[in-house]
């Protein structure tokens, strides 16, 4: 018994030795356990830290990132209206021109208008040569092509008639011995319409009034010309009647006796020939000529 005894007992110590020995590391496998859960801990409260501070750093990156994109929107979104602003000012100066120059020609075209119509209605009323005084102006006015022609017909046989009246007149007055009157109604009628061979024979009669108006150079500068230059030979017939005239009254006896004898042989059928004879006559009995000292 006491073997057995004793056996047990170091049983029993041996194992509370052991449970000891188990006890003890036990007590230490708690105690590092203890320190790795701590260290863990640690780590996760990192972790989260380290994660909760990504986080807010992607948050305000990402809000950073929101606002540089909504920043960016916006301006694009301002330019583009301040773009279509500017397309829109653009087009409407462009309307306010269009319309500006829409009203300018029709004020432009009523006014035209008004100018044609008192035109016209001085031409109805007969007073010609107010009416053509006024065409220049008036046909330069934007009228239509029409309204263009018309005017310039009727202007036109205005100028006719007009010419045709004064010329009538200025006759009559040369007839009378009213040269003053002619001169100013031959003038009025050559400066209506000049329409040659007509006009030439006006300007021999007007030469004619201003011979008796004692406006010599003047009467020469219109009647030399024709002389030679005249359509009609009866123009020339008339003109070179008058130049001798002109020469006589200014007693330039040469040149008159010169154009008297030029008269002869160049219209010998001039029912003129008579009156040109006789006063080539007169000239060479009164003015010798100077290189014979005789009459011829």
């Amino acid at each position: 018994m006491n073997t057995e005894t004793e056996e047990l007992l170091r049983d029993l110590k041996r194992e509370v030795v052991e449970t000891r020995g188990l006890v003890i590391k036990t007590n230490h496998l708690a105690t590092g356990l203890s320190g790795d859960i701590r260290l863990l801990g640690r780590r996760v409260e990192d972790h989260e830290r380290e994660q909760l501070r990504k986080g807010a750093a992607g948050i305000a990156i990402g809000a950073i990132v929101a606002l540089v994109a909504v920043k960016l929107a916006w301006d694009a979104k301002v330019d583009a209206t301040r773009a279509e602003l500017e397309r829109r000012g653009i087009e409407l100066d462009r309307s306010k021109q269009e319309l500006k120059a829409t009203l300018d020609r029709e004020s432009e075209r009523m006014r035209a208008e008004q100018i044609a119509a008192d035109l016209w209605e001085l031409l109805r009323d007969g007073k010609r040569a107010e009416a053509i005084a006024r065409a220049d102006e008036a046909l330069k006015e934007p009228l239509t092509k029409a309204e263009r022609a018309f005017l310039q017909s009727a202007v036109e046989k205005a100028r006719d008639e007009l010419a045709h009246t004064l010329a009538m007149r200025g006759q009559d007055q040369l007839r009378a011995a009213h040269y003053e009157e002619a001169a100013a109604a031959l003038e009025a009628s050559l400066s209506a319409r000049k329409r040659p061979p007509a006009s030439q024979r006006l300007e021999v009669q007007l030469a004619d009034a201003y011979r008796h108006l004692r406006r010599f150079k003047d009467a020469l500068a219109l009647v030399e010309p024709l002389v030679d230059g005249a359509l009609e030979e009866e123009t020339q017939d008339m003109a070179l009647h008058q130049k001798a005239w002109v020469e006589m009254d200014s007693h330039e006896w040469e040149a008159a006796k010169s154009s008297w004898r030029m008269h002869q042989r160049r219209f010998p059928d001039s029912t003129r020939r008579g009156e040109a004879f006789v006063h080539l006559k007169q000239l060479i009995e009164i003015h010798p000529d100077k290189d014979t000292g005789q009459t011829r």
